[in-house]
């Protein structure tokens, strides 16, 4: 009888012992997770913060070119033999033209691939780049040349440029009353609303935010097209939404929150 009760105790005790090496496994298993997970989005950058890092930084944009690759009309065996290409930064601010209601800044592209065109109004020509996503980022995977008339949205790029140079053209495709929403700098830099009639429209000139326009994921069958101007370092952030309304491009709003 004091043989079984011994043998009955140790039992217990091997047990015991086994449920301690589970819930120790558990926890740290758990805890590897939770790390691992905290890890990759800490580390998970938006698109745009890299892609601007990308066209601004010579030594990071080598860093992230799947070789060989071809740029300014000459194959790169090598990073050594990459010539960087960089974007305009005397305007002070980039733009982006969208096919979606989307703040691209702002947006999380998850690990899909990217289609970026840089668009010249004054070459008439468009730089297409293609990304695809790495571990930590993006790569460059292939870029080719077009011109904007075999693009899909030529026909909003036509209206784009006569909405810029043609102030008479620029007041027939607005649809008035225009809301205009900005910050109220005054009063802790609150949302204020107000409107443009006919009469009180200005011209305003965009062309310098043609000069280099890029365009992220096209999509020619979405009816808006908001084109986002943000600063380099200036607190430049503005929005300007254009509407397709029965085939006809229009200005609906505009959104001024520069600091």
């Amino acid at each position: 009888m004091k043989k079984l009760g011994i043998f009955l105790m140790a039992i217990f005790l091997l047990g015991c012992q086994s449920k301690s090496k589970k819930i120790q496994t558990t926890i740290s298993n758990g805890t590897s997770n939770a790390d691992s997970s905290i890890n990759v989005q800490k580390d998970k950058r938006n698109f745009m913060d890299f892609f601007i890092h990308f066209m601004s930084d010579s030594a990071f944009q080598k860093e992230h070119v799947s070789f060989p690759a071809r740029m300014h009309q000459k194959t790169s065996r090598t990073k050594e033999h990459w010539i960087p290409r960089s974007f305009s930064k005397e305007k002070g601010f980039h733009s982006l033209l969208q096919s979606d209601t989307l703040d691209y800044f702002e947006t999380d592209f998850g690990e899909e691939p990217i289609n970026v065109s840089i668009v010249s109004f004054e070459t008439l020509t468009i730089q297409n780049l293609s990304f695809n996503p790495a571990p930590e980022d993006w790569h460059l995977d292939k870029n080719y040349k077009s011109y904007i008339s075999e693009n899909s949205d030529y026909e909003f790029f036509v209206f784009l440029n006569n909405f810029t140079l043609d102030s008479i053209f620029q007041k027939e495709n607005i649809r008035f009353p225009l809301p205009y929403f900005h910050l109220d700098y005054k009063n802790d830099y609150e949302t204020l609303k107000d409107t443009f009639s006919v009469d009180t429209w200005k011209y305003i000139n965009l062309d310098k935010s043609l000069k280099e326009l890029f365009t992220l994921n096209q999509n020619e069958n979405s009816d808006y097209r908001p084109l986002f101007l943000r600063g380099i370092a200036n607190g430049v952030h503005i929005k300007y939404t254009f509407k397709r309304l029965q085939k006809q491009w229009e200005l609906i709003k505009i959104e001024d929150y520069s600091t």
